[in-house]
């Protein structure tokens, strides 16, 4: 690897102090040193000191002069968005991302993709690579300006191995499972490479480049193919087990319930996931119930479902009111055991379906209200101003680099 593909091992390599001073640099710069001493509580020659190497491997830069208290101005600091870039590579079920990031989780280009169940993990490489030299060309920057990658992934992965895990259910191709997919674009484009759960990237996003979500207790809410969570408390992500996204969908809110694409039944997944109210709503419609969406039966999609139910159409607000419920009722269960201060509802369902968000929030805070006095908790929505796909990666590498959110 050339220096600047160092970058990352290095940075990984400074004393805790010089990475928390990179870290706060990153989210607050451009920012002078008398406001960093007064967050850090060091002294101004320990400060100097500890981010000397910071300047030195050229990854903080002066980025112009701040407002003046009496004396010179002082000199505002910054990363460096000129010369270091991140590849984000973003996939979920329905489509994927592919674009560059740079050191203030911008996104500089991108391209999006659908997403089949045909699309194996060595097609998806080969089409990545092509698109990451298109967006090098179009955005004029060089292979040696790569600092590395950040992959997010659905379902399961694991971190260590840089490996998609087996998962309980898969809605892409069975031959992603085992798919080295760090080794891969590490290796192609000689660079460090991190893995992490999509959820998990994208609750980093929100919490750190979106809302000012100024809380210990954060957690992130998806709904969409799959019911999918994520949860960070004190700047920690709260990790389930084997690091699977969807841990949530699959809880039992009904003992001998629906069955579940999992195997199992009652769980979340089987009521309140896009397919469970395609099936229910279809379903009734087959039984002879009316409604005012007016297409052929197999033809019929979510957002057909979301619209109708938004206008007034009876049944489908009947059947998006019981998915609704029997999320907030499941949430309700998780906020019980992990008491977070706000859930940030986002998600396919949640960007097309008034309705669901509203029966959501009241299901949950009604039926906290009853159990406790004073519930001081937000249901808030994703205001869908960020793309998260598009810096998803680049977050967590980030993060990882600085030993910041983990």
């Amino acid at each position: 690897m050339s220096d600047v593909n160092n970058l990352y091992y290095f940075i990984k390599s400074l004393c805790p102090e010089s990475k928390y001073i990179l870290n706060m640099i990153q989210k607050k710069g451009p920012i002078d040193k008398n406001t960093l001493s007064n967050i850090t509580k060091h002294k101004m020659t320990k400060l100097n000191r500890l981010m000397q190497p910071l300047e030195e491997c050229g990854i903080i830069l002066g980025n112009g002069e701040g407002n003046s208290t009496g004396g010179r101005k002082p000199i505002l600091y910054d990363v460096n968005t000129r010369d270091y870039y991140i590849v984000n590579l973003a996939n979920v079920t329905t489509q994927y991302t592919i674009s560059i990031v740079n050191l203030k989780a911008k996104c500089v280009a991108h391209r999006i993709f659908p997403m089949t169940k045909e699309l194996t993990p060595d097609e998806y490489f080969t089409k990545a690579m092509s698109v990451i030299s298109e967006l090098m060309e179009e955005i004029s920057i060089s292979p040696d300006m790569l600092i590395g990658v950040g992959i997010s992934a659905f379902g399961s992965v694991d971190r260590k191995e840089g490996k998609i895990s087996k998962q309980s259910v898969i809605y892409i191709s069975e031959k992603w499972i085992g798919a080295p997919l760090v080794k891969m674009f590490s290796e192609a484009l000689n660079v460090p490479a991190v893995l992490d759960i999509m959820s998990n990237a994208e609750m980093l996003c929100h919490y750190l480049y979106g809302g000012n979500y100024d809380v210990k207790r954060f957690m992130y809410l998806h709904s969409a193919m799959s019911i999918r969570s994520a949860f960070l408390s004190s700047n920690k992500i709260i990790r389930t087990t084997n690091d699977c996204d969807d841990a949530f969908g699959h809880m039992t809110v009904n003992f001998g319930g629906e069955s579940c694409k999992c195997g199992s039944y009652g769980c979340i997944d089987a009521y309140s996931a896009i397919p469970a109210i395609i099936n229910q709503f279809t379903l009734k419609l087959k039984l002879g119930r009316v409604s005012t969406v007016q297409k052929p039966i197999e033809e019929i999609e979510f957002v057909d479902i979301a619209k109708a139910a938004d206008e007034g159409d009876a049944l489908a607000g009947e059947v998006i009111s019981y998915a609704a419920s029997v999320l907030g009722q499941g949430l309700v269960n998780y906020i019980n055991l992990l008491n977070p201060d706000i859930v940030l509802l986002s998600g396919i369902i949640v960007r097309n379906c008034d309705l669901f968000c509203d029966v959501v929030t009241k299901t949950a805070l009604k039926r906290l209200n009853k159990m406790f006095d004073n519930v001081d908790l937000k249901i808030i929505r994703n205001d869908y101003t960020m793309n998260a796909s598009t810096i998803c990666g680049g977050v967590i590498f980030i993060e990882a680099m600085v030993d910041g959110i983990v």
